[in-house]
């Protein structure tokens, strides 16, 4: 199972929005030992805190892999550098379709 995002332009997606999206996701998936795939569909520009990744994964953790599309190339070296705070897999794709392929085929589901 997995999850896109996409996040409005502009915005800082702090650990306020975090906790909101996160609510979302156990209202829609529950709480016991879900593991989900996140794909960030990078349309719009905005920024993030790349430490967060720890602070999630410490807090959370269910996430076992994400997949970022990036549509330029500094949303490219956004994703590179989220991806060294990440102890998930985190794959950079460059279509949303790539990503969707990538994790509807990670071993994690399989």
């Amino acid at each position: 199972m997995f999850f896109i995002s996409e996040l409005n332009e502009g915005i800082h997606f702090d650990w306020d929005k975090i906790t909101q999206v996160i609510s979302t996701i156990y209202d829609v998936y529950g709480n016991n030992n879900v593991k989900l795939a996140h794909i960030s569909n990078r349309v719009n520009s905005y920024s993030i805190e790349p430490h967060l990744w720890i602070n999630f994964n410490e807090e959370f953790g269910f996430i076992v892999a994400s997949a970022i599309v990036s549509y330029s190339e500094m949303n490219y070296i956004n994703a590179t550098i989220e991806k060294r705070f990440s102890k998930n897999s985190i794959k950079r794709c460059a279509s949303l379709e790539q990503a969707i392929e990538w994790v509807e085929n990670l071993r994690e589901f399989n």
